[in-house]
């Protein structure tokens, strides 16, 4: 038997209100040389009757114990047959074109990685494009440079999981996984391994990927740990370098607004843990000198660039103490 062309991996977890329309749009498609890789990961809802009843031989349905997005995704890899690799989220669908319009662009641009847009859908029924500038193939430095650029004017684009086909072998051969540790970013962080590979990227303005917004269900909230966040955006910094002075900057900025998270979200405001954050941060700073050159120019910024944990510490007391008054005197 011969592989298909795509292997679409579709992780499940409590979505028995939205996978019907998922799996039906993904039948309907036009294009059909493809395998479809579902993973319920724990469903305690109905999802997991209603994948049971597909009656479609290209529908793998692997049922797992809950283990988290990132898990059940590298399960769906453990088991892709397909030339390339698609996600697509079990609360979300696609035009009957979508296969078929990726297929012509990767065989049009022989692309070995395809980004291409999305529609947002909000529960108003309003809708949003939003589409790569780029078209066709682009080389390895082009992309490279205009990334941050475009990852900040397009929404982030570039991280999302669920635009992009990528084809299989370098993924396999590079062994590359989804990050179980990681409850934000996950899937920027995949994305930027394989950026990392060098791949021959192509664009297509193509949209008929029906991004759902404001999913009831879906996790939008985490308490927030800028740590292995911090630790994406340096892997970002890996990928870029040498960086032209539009990523410089951009990189700059970031890390040192996550490193003030750490210190807005320091759940004991104590010297002590102050100064642990401090060494954390001067360690970074002492291996990446591109953070160490930035200027903050708002106050607790330039404290932390001058490691000055006394007058970090009294400003998070004060901060602290403002809060607590405005909930009192409500």
């Amino acid at each position: 038997m011969t592989s298909p062309f795509f292997s679409i991996i579709i992780p499940v977890y409590n979505k028995e209100r939205y996978i019907q329309k998922c799996v039906d749009s993904i039948i309907a498609q036009s294009f059909i040389d493809f395998e479809v890789i579902v993973i319920n990961d724990g469903s305690n809802d109905k999802s997991g009757a209603i994948l049971s009843v597909i009656n479609d031989h290209r529908f793998q349905i692997l049922t797992i114990p809950n283990g988290g997005v990132s898990n059940a995704r590298n399960v769906g890899l453990n088991n892709t047959n397909g030339q390339y690799v698609l996600f697509i989220d079990a609360d979300d669908n696609i035009n009957d074109d979508y296969l078929a319009s990726i297929y012509d662009a990767i065989i049009q641009n022989k692309a070995e990685l395809l980004i291409f847009g999305l529609t947002k859908i909000y529960q108003d029924a309003s809708s949003k494009r939003i589409i790569p500038s780029g078209y066709g193939v682009v080389s390895f430095e082009e992309f490279k440079d205009s990334f941050l650029l475009e990852f900040q004017r397009l929404e982030g684009l570039y991280g999302y999981i669920c635009n992009k086909a990528v084809k299989r072998t370098i993924i396999t051969e590079n062994n590359l996984k989804f990050d179980t540790s990681l409850k934000l970013a996950e899937d920027l962080d995949f994305w930027i391994s394989i950026y990392s590979q060098r791949p021959r990227i192509a664009f297509s303005q193509y949209a008929g990927y029906n991004y759902i917004q404001d999913v009831a269900g879906s996790s939008t909230f985490y308490e927030c740990d800028p740590w292995p966040i911090i630790q994406i955006w340096l892997k970002i910094y890996d990928f870029l370098s040498p960086c032209n002075i539009s990523n410089a900057s951009i990189l700059q900025k970031k890390l040192w607004d996550l490193f003030r998270v750490a210190l807005l979200e320091c759940k004991s405001i104590s010297l002590k843990n102050i100064n642990v954050i401090i060494k954390d941060t001067i360690k970074i700073r002492k291996a990446y000198s591109l953070i160490n050159d930035y200027k903050p120019s708002d106050f607790l910024g330039m404290q932390l660039k001058n490691n000055n944990k006394l007058n970090i510490y009294l400003y998070l007391k004060a901060r602290q103490t403002y809060h607590w008054l405005r909930k009192w005197l409500k």
